[in-house]
C-alpha cells in the first residue's frame, strides 16, 4: 500500500509540475510580446527562447502544445525581423508554419503567411510578398 500512495503522489507531482511549466511558459510568451513592443528585441527573444524551451519539452512531439508554439517561432521571427536578421527571421517564421500546419487551425497557417508576406513587402520583394499573401487567402478560405 505505500508504494501506492508514493506512485499518487508522484503522478500528482508530475501533473502540476506540467501545469505550473505551461503556466510559466505562457507567461514568458506573454511578456516576450510586451518587451517587443516596447522596443527591447533582445529581451524580448530571451523570453521567447525560455518559452520554447518549456513548451517544446512538455510538447515531447505529441503537437499538443502546437498553438502555443506556432505562437512563439512567429514572435521570434518578428523579434528577428525588427534587429534587421532576415535569415533567422524566415527561419524563425518557417518553423511557425511547420508547427502552425499541426493545430489544424487554418486561421494560424494564414496569419504566418501574412506575417511573412509583409516582412517581404517591407523588403520590397512584391513577388515573394504576393506569393505568401495568396498562400494566406488559400489557407485562411
Amino acid at each position: 500500500m505505500p508504494l501506492r500512495s508514493l506512485e499518487i503522489v508522484n503522478t500528482y507531482h508530475s501533473e502540476y509540475s506540467q501545469q505550473e511549466d505551461y503556466s510559466i511558459a505562457i507567461s514568458y510568451s506573454v511578456l516576450a510580446y510586451l518587451l517587443a513592443f516596447d522596443g527591447m528585441n533582445i529581451q524580448s527573444m530571451e523570453y521567447y527562447q525560455l518559452a520554447l524551451s518549456l513548451l517544446t519539452r512538455l510538447d515531447g512531439g505529441t503537437d499538443q502544445y502546437a498553438l502555443n508554439i506556432t505562437e512563439v517561432f512567429s514572435g521570434l521571427g518578428r523579434v528577428y525581423y525588427q534587429l534587421g536578421d532576415y535569415a533567422h527571421s524566415l527561419l524563425m517564421l518557417e518553423q511557425a508554419i511547420i508547427y502552425a500546419g499541426k493545430t489544424h487551425l487554418n486561421d494560424q497557417v494564414a496569419g504566418v503567411y501574412n506575417i511573412l508576406g509583409t516582412l517581404f513587402v517591407l523588403q520590397e520583394n512584391c513577388d515573394k510578398a504576393f506569393e505568401y499573401y495568396g498562400l494566406e487567402n488559400i489557407s485562411g478560405s
